[in-house]
Protein backbone atom coordinates (compact mmCIF):
# COMPACT_ATOMS: atom_id res chain seq x y z
CA UNK A 1 0.00 0.00 0.00
CA UNK A 2 2.87 2.26 -0.97
CA UNK A 3 2.28 5.88 -0.01
CA UNK A 4 -1.26 5.30 1.21
CA UNK A 5 -2.30 5.50 4.83
CA UNK A 6 -4.88 2.92 5.79
CA UNK A 7 -7.88 4.48 7.49
CA UNK A 8 -10.89 2.68 8.96
CA UNK A 9 -9.98 -0.59 7.25
CA UNK A 10 -7.96 -3.67 8.02
CA UNK A 11 -5.09 -5.39 6.27
CA UNK A 12 -5.89 -8.65 4.56
CA UNK A 13 -2.71 -10.75 4.59
CA UNK A 14 -3.85 -13.03 1.78
CA UNK A 15 -4.14 -10.22 -0.74
CA UNK A 16 -1.73 -7.70 0.83
CA UNK A 17 -4.55 -5.24 0.50
CA UNK A 18 -7.18 -3.66 2.65
CA UNK A 19 -10.79 -4.45 3.19
CA UNK A 20 -13.76 -2.80 4.76
CA UNK A 21 -17.40 -3.70 5.36
CA UNK A 22 -19.71 -0.69 5.45
CA UNK A 23 -23.19 -0.91 6.87
CA UNK A 24 -23.39 2.60 8.29
CA UNK A 25 -26.50 4.70 7.95
CA UNK A 26 -24.72 8.06 8.14
CA UNK A 27 -21.33 9.53 7.40
CA UNK A 28 -18.44 7.89 5.53
CA UNK A 29 -15.14 6.08 5.97
CA UNK A 30 -11.99 6.33 3.86
CA UNK A 31 -10.23 3.03 3.30
CA UNK A 32 -7.01 4.76 2.30
CA UNK A 33 -5.61 8.20 1.55
CA UNK A 34 -2.39 9.78 0.28
CA UNK A 35 -1.84 13.43 1.22
CA UNK A 36 1.28 14.09 -0.81
CA UNK A 37 0.52 13.52 -4.49
CA UNK A 38 2.22 16.12 -6.68
CA UNK A 39 -0.10 17.47 -9.41
CA UNK A 40 0.42 19.85 -12.31
CA UNK A 41 -2.21 21.99 -14.09
CA UNK A 42 -4.06 20.83 -17.21
CA UNK A 43 -2.71 17.28 -16.87
CA UNK A 44 -4.36 13.85 -16.89
CA UNK A 45 -3.77 11.42 -14.00
CA UNK A 46 -5.02 7.84 -13.73
CA UNK A 47 -5.68 6.06 -10.45
CA UNK A 48 -5.97 2.28 -10.70
CA UNK A 49 -6.36 -0.60 -8.23
CA UNK A 50 -7.55 -4.18 -7.89
CA UNK A 51 -10.82 -4.63 -6.03
CA UNK A 52 -13.58 -7.10 -5.39
CA UNK A 53 -16.79 -6.94 -3.40
CA UNK A 54 -20.25 -5.51 -3.79
CA UNK A 55 -21.71 -2.04 -3.60
CA UNK A 56 -20.54 1.41 -4.64
CA UNK A 57 -17.81 3.73 -3.36
CA UNK A 58 -16.37 7.17 -4.04
CA UNK A 59 -12.89 8.18 -5.25
CA UNK A 60 -11.47 11.72 -4.92
CA UNK A 61 -8.51 13.83 -6.06
CA UNK A 62 -8.45 17.23 -4.30
CA UNK A 63 -6.94 19.77 -1.91
CA UNK A 64 -9.33 22.67 -1.51
CA UNK A 65 -12.04 21.55 -3.91
CA UNK A 66 -11.27 23.36 -7.17
CA UNK A 67 -8.60 21.16 -8.72
CA UNK A 68 -10.36 18.86 -11.18
CA UNK A 69 -11.81 19.87 -14.53
CA UNK A 70 -13.23 16.46 -15.46
CA UNK A 71 -12.95 12.72 -14.96
CA UNK A 72 -14.28 9.32 -16.02
CA UNK A 73 -13.88 5.74 -14.84
CA UNK A 74 -14.03 2.04 -15.72
CA UNK A 75 -17.59 1.85 -14.32
CA UNK A 76 -18.80 4.23 -17.05
CA UNK A 77 -19.32 7.21 -14.74
CA UNK A 78 -18.04 10.73 -15.36
CA UNK A 79 -17.53 13.81 -13.20
CA UNK A 80 -17.01 17.53 -13.36
CA UNK A 81 -16.98 17.86 -9.57
CA UNK A 82 -14.15 20.22 -8.53
CA UNK A 83 -12.90 17.67 -5.97
CA UNK A 84 -12.94 14.85 -8.54
CA UNK A 85 -15.68 12.93 -6.68
CA UNK A 86 -16.73 9.94 -8.79
CA UNK A 87 -18.75 6.81 -8.00
CA UNK A 88 -17.28 3.37 -8.71
CA UNK A 89 -19.48 0.28 -8.92
CA UNK A 90 -18.12 -3.12 -7.88
CA UNK A 91 -19.24 -5.79 -10.33
CA UNK A 92 -18.02 -9.09 -8.85
CA UNK A 93 -17.92 -10.22 -5.26
CA UNK A 94 -15.63 -13.21 -5.90
CA UNK A 95 -13.10 -12.10 -8.53
CA UNK A 96 -10.57 -9.30 -8.38
CA UNK A 97 -10.99 -6.80 -11.19
CA UNK A 98 -8.81 -3.83 -12.15
CA UNK A 99 -10.67 -0.51 -11.73
CA UNK A 100 -9.44 2.89 -12.88
CA UNK A 101 -10.33 6.57 -12.81
CA UNK A 102 -8.81 9.23 -15.10
CA UNK A 103 -8.98 12.86 -14.00
CA UNK A 104 -7.85 16.01 -15.79
CA UNK A 105 -6.66 18.80 -13.52
CA UNK A 106 -7.91 22.34 -13.95
CA UNK A 107 -5.80 24.73 -16.03
CA UNK A 108 -5.60 27.17 -13.11
CA UNK A 109 -4.40 24.52 -10.60
CA UNK A 110 -1.39 25.59 -8.55
CA UNK A 111 1.32 22.90 -8.86
CA UNK A 112 1.88 21.16 -5.54
CA UNK A 113 0.85 18.35 -3.21
CA UNK A 114 -2.75 17.15 -3.23
CA UNK A 115 -4.87 14.36 -1.74
CA UNK A 116 -6.09 11.19 -3.40
CA UNK A 117 -8.69 8.91 -1.84
CA UNK A 118 -9.03 5.66 -3.82
CA UNK A 119 -11.92 4.34 -1.74
CA UNK A 120 -14.48 6.13 0.41
CA UNK A 121 -17.55 4.16 1.47
CA UNK A 122 -20.49 6.34 2.38
CA UNK A 123 -24.04 6.05 3.64
CA UNK A 124 -25.42 7.95 0.65
CA UNK A 125 -24.33 5.03 -1.59
CA UNK A 126 -25.64 2.24 0.67
CA UNK A 127 -23.90 -0.89 1.94
CA UNK A 128 -20.47 -1.71 0.55
CA UNK A 129 -18.06 -4.57 1.17
CA UNK A 130 -14.70 -4.20 -0.57
CA UNK A 131 -11.19 -5.60 -0.69
CA UNK A 132 -8.78 -3.21 -2.42
CA UNK A 133 -5.08 -3.59 -3.24
CA UNK A 134 -2.41 -2.59 -5.77
CA UNK A 135 -3.26 1.12 -5.72
CA UNK A 136 -1.34 3.22 -8.27
CA UNK A 137 -1.61 6.87 -9.36
CA UNK A 138 0.26 7.86 -12.51
CA UNK A 139 0.45 10.66 -15.01
CA UNK A 140 -1.45 9.99 -18.24
CA UNK A 141 -4.78 8.47 -19.26
CA UNK A 142 -3.84 4.77 -19.34
CA UNK A 143 -3.74 2.48 -16.34
CA UNK A 144 -0.59 0.36 -16.35
CA UNK A 145 0.33 -2.69 -14.28
CA UNK A 146 1.14 -2.07 -10.63
CA UNK A 147 4.83 -1.57 -9.84
CA UNK A 148 6.60 -0.58 -6.64
CA UNK A 149 6.97 3.14 -6.12
CA UNK A 150 10.31 4.39 -7.54
CA UNK A 151 11.41 5.65 -4.12
CA UNK A 152 10.87 2.14 -2.67
CA UNK A 153 13.04 0.59 -5.38
CA UNK A 154 15.71 3.27 -4.80
CA UNK A 155 15.63 2.53 -1.05
CA UNK A 156 16.10 -1.21 -1.66
CA UNK A 157 19.06 -0.57 -3.97
CA UNK A 158 20.63 1.82 -1.44
CA UNK A 159 20.21 -0.73 1.35
CA UNK A 160 22.11 -3.35 -0.65
CA UNK A 161 24.69 -0.82 -1.79
CA UNK A 162 25.31 0.30 1.81
CA UNK A 163 26.14 -3.27 2.82
CA UNK A 164 29.15 -3.18 0.52
CA UNK A 165 30.44 0.38 1.09
CA UNK A 166 33.26 -0.78 3.38
CA UNK A 167 34.66 -3.02 0.63
CA UNK A 168 36.31 -1.23 -2.24
CA UNK A 169 37.74 -4.29 -3.98
CA UNK A 170 36.86 -7.92 -4.55
CA UNK A 171 40.00 -8.88 -2.64
CA UNK A 172 38.80 -6.96 0.45
CA UNK A 173 35.38 -8.60 0.24
CA UNK A 174 36.91 -12.09 -0.14
CA UNK A 175 39.20 -11.39 2.81
CA UNK A 176 36.21 -10.42 4.98
CA UNK A 177 34.35 -13.57 3.91
CA UNK A 178 37.38 -15.76 4.69
CA UNK A 179 37.72 -14.11 8.09
CA UNK A 180 34.07 -14.96 8.92
CA UNK A 181 34.57 -18.54 7.71
CA UNK A 182 37.59 -18.89 10.01
CA UNK A 183 35.62 -17.45 12.97
CA UNK A 184 32.78 -19.93 12.40
CA UNK A 185 35.20 -22.85 11.96
CA UNK A 186 37.03 -21.89 15.15
CA UNK A 187 33.77 -21.60 17.08
CA UNK A 188 32.57 -25.00 15.87
CA UNK A 189 35.94 -26.60 16.70
CA UNK A 190 35.86 -25.21 20.24
CA UNK A 191 32.30 -26.49 20.71
CA UNK A 192 33.18 -30.00 19.59
CA UNK A 193 36.44 -29.96 21.60
CA UNK A 194 34.49 -28.96 24.71
CA UNK A 195 31.96 -31.75 24.26
CA UNK A 196 34.62 -34.47 23.91
CA UNK A 197 36.50 -33.50 27.10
Amino acid sequence: YDGFALQHGQYDGTFKGCYINWTGTSGYKDVSKNNSVYLEPNTEYTLSFWARGNGKFWSYLYRSGAEIASGYNSSGASTTSPDGAIVNTLTDNDIFKRYWITWKTASNLTPGKYNVIPCRVAANLGKCSIIICGVKLEKGNKATAWTPAPQDVDSAISAVDNKFTSYSTTQQMNSAINQKVNEITSSVSKTYATKTD
